[in-house]
């Protein structure tokens, strides 16, 4: 008598089933609403302090919304790593087939979150941009680097979720993942850059200012500023999908 053997399921509904514990998260509510005041206020914020330069005020509204790429790190670094605390990442790769396969899809649901952070940061940007200035009596123009900033914010995100995603692949720890975010991004790498302003240009989150177009004139030209930034996503994949393949699962 014969046994079949188990199938495995089809990659798409892997991806599938990720995509939609993703799109469950509480976190993903609270890390979009918290993105979308904070930036709302900041935007609001530069619309009154530049109301005499109608071009330079439209750029920093929109690059005021550069802060939603935090949010897209520390999503991607929660989306990464909360089957390590829960200990039920055996299980999803049971499930999955094998650990190359879910893998591979949390990867693409996470740079889709990316994409999600992004699409809300420019909408944001171009909604400040054209509504905000004229609330504090001035006037919105729109530039050909205004278009180019908008990008830049976007691409950030996308590769801002990429980092937090292989950070926590790495670390295997939701938290501590979630807490090398917010510490690169909010104490060291600024703290480096006003020391070395040069040297800083080395780190992840001082390359992403280059894309969304940060006026400060020591940093790199964009096209090296993302080949940086892709430099560090690639780094530590690799060792995170290493660990990933070698080491036990809990």
């Amino acid at each position: 008598m014969s046994t079949a053997a188990p199938t495995r399921p089809a990659f798409a509904g892997i991806v599938r089933a990720e995509a939609l514990k993703a799109a469950r998260s509480r976190s993903l509510v609270l890390l979009a609403w918290f993105s979308l005041v904070l930036c709302a206020l900041t935007a609001f914020g530069y619309a009154q302090l530049g109301a005499d330069d109608a071009a330079r005020t439209t750029d920093d509204v929109i690059r005021a919304w550069m802060m939603t790429t935090l949010f897209a790190a520390l999503f991607g670094a929660i989306l990464v790593g909360r089957e390590f605390d829960s200990r039920v990442i055996s299980r999803a790769v049971l499930l999955s087939g094998t650990r190359e396969r879910l893998l591979t899809a949390k990867i693409l649901v996470v740079v889709g979150s990316g994409i999600a952070f992004g699409l809300l940061a420019v909408v944001g940007a171009v909604v400040s941009a054209v509504l905000m200035p004229s609330w504090t009596g001035g006037e919105t123009l729109w530039t050909a680097e205004a278009t180019a900033t908008t990008v830049g914010v976007f691409v950030s995100t996308v590769l801002a979720a990429a980092w937090g995603g292989a950070i926590a692949l790495v670390v295997r720890h939701q938290l501590g993942a979630a807490l090398i975010v917010v510490g690169f991004t909010l104490l060291i790498d600024p703290v480096v850059q006003r020391i070395w302003p040069e040297g800083a240009n080395a780190l992840f989150t001082i390359s992403l200012s280059s894309l969304y177009r940060d006026p400060k004139p020591e940093l790199l030209a964009a096209p090296w500023a993302a080949l940086v930034a892709l430099a560090w996503i690639a780094v530590l994949f690799v060792a995170g999908r290493a660990l990933y393949q070698r080491r036990d699962l809990p």
